[in-house]
């Protein structure tokens, strides 16, 4: 996992916004890399990828609340966005959730290539073996 931190504001929300933590690679090709870019966000709502991330987020508030999402991407050689790979998730959307635990397991997921089943399998072999 690349370290990828940068920060957005929401133009017609100041208050709220996104935060990229983190940047895996998932494809290389001559011209462009596959990426799944983490974020957590300040307020929960939906995520449409198909106008180009012109209108990527759309809060259900204006008020504070948390949400974890990972965004399949396409970047060019020069790390700028190309699109959204559709293909994969829901449209483009990795993952979305508000449980800091499933965001986690989706986050070891994508970076290791392992099924959540299969992670959590072990993360509760881990434990009985702790105790």
């Amino acid at each position: 996992m690349r370290k990828a931190i940068r920060s957005s504001i929401l133009p017609n929300a100041p208050h709220l916004g996104a935060c990229k933590f983190g940047e895996i690679v998932t494809g290389r090709s001559q011209d462009a890399f596959a990426v799944t870019q983490l974020f957590i966000a300040n307020f929960d709502g939906d995520i449409d990828t198909t106008a180009g991330g012109a209108n990527l987020y759309k809060p259900r508030s204006q008020d504070f609340d948390q949400m974890f999402f990972g965004l399949h991407l396409i970047l060019g050689r020069d790390g700028n966005l190309l699109g959204f790979n559709q293909k994969l998730g829901n449209k483009g959307v990795s993952f979305k959730t508000k449980d800091i635990t499933t965001a986690l397991y989706n986050v070891a997921s994508v970076s290791t290539g392992l099924s959540m089943e299969v992670l959590q399998a072990l993360s509760a072999v881990n434990r009985t073996v702790a105790r």
